[in-house]
């Protein structure tokens, strides 16, 4: 391949997705490459575009999810279109997938003084809207932790999204954040614009289990659970699973 301008590749089992987009035409296509002998398995239109930019992203069932400027589109793993779905602004970012199955792109609007077109939209496996919220100007993809937060990084700083779409909070900083922020081991999520930033998630109550104790006596079992992160946890429900084995006692299980 040499005509297109190609994104960052996503793999799936024996292939190779990438999006080509060609100046010329200004039409953008999801490729479907061997990944063993670079044999084009099929290629299918996304749709307007003049530049490739965010890779396509894949889904735990197979589906391809690509953006191409306002239209995100998802395809079955044999190239047949899903559905496809036309944004209000342009989007440059890659889809990310929650454990559900949920699909979340940002949009970037072209006044960033005013953030106007800047937009997050989750649409369901099946591409049903489940809502839409302004944002801050975003550039590069968005990121989900364990918690099913959001994420995102734009003009004015870093923001984070509740699943259901109402906004949890927002980190302004004084230079642009162009890329996508990742998430590390331990919640903190990293960024960077002109300066490399590391960010403690504000919610980063951290519940772990310090002792167990099983008694003598049927039912007397005790957990004992401590908060070791730097917030306060509200609204706490434990649920313990314990797996037992059937012991042999006086010829009794």
């Amino acid at each position: 391949y040499t005509d297109g301008d190609f994104s960052p590749p996503a793999i799936y089992g024996d292939t190779v997705y990438v999006k080509e987009a060609y100046h010329d035409t200004w039409k953008c296509y999801l490729c479907a490459i061997y990944k063993d002998n670079g044999t084009v398995k099929w290629k299918k239109y996304i749709g307007y575009a003049r530049t490739a930019v965010a890779p396509p992203s894949i889904a735990e069932d197979g589906t391809i999810y690509a953006v191409a400027r306002g239209t995100l589109a998802a395809f079955y793993p044999n190239g047949t279109l899903k559905w496809k779905k036309y944004l209000d602004y342009s989007s440059f970012s890659a889809p990310a997938i929650d454990d559900n199955g949920n699909i979340y792109v940002a949009t970037q609007g072209n006044d960033e003084s005013s953030w106007s077109g800047s937009y997050i939209y989750a649409f369901d496996p099946n591409g049903t809207l489940l809502w839409k919220h302004h944002c801050y100007g975003t550039y590069g993809s968005l990121i989900i932790d364990k918690n099913g937060i959001i994420y995102g990084a734009g003009s004015h700083g870093l923001y984070a999204f509740n699943p259901n779409g109402t906004l949890r909070w927002v980190y302004k900083l004084s230079g642009k954040l162009w890329f996508t922020p990742a998430i590390g081991e331990d919640g903190t999520i990293y960024a960077t614009g002109g300066s490399l930033y590391a960010i403690e998630p504000r919610d980063a109550a951290d519940l772990r289990i310090t002792a167990f104790y099983c008694g003598l006596t049927v039912g007397c079992v005790k957990i004992k659970v401590k908060n070791v992160g730097k917030y306060p946890a509200y609204n706490v429900t434990c649920t313990a699973r314990i797996d037992m084995i059937n012991l042999l006692v006086d010829g009794r299980d």
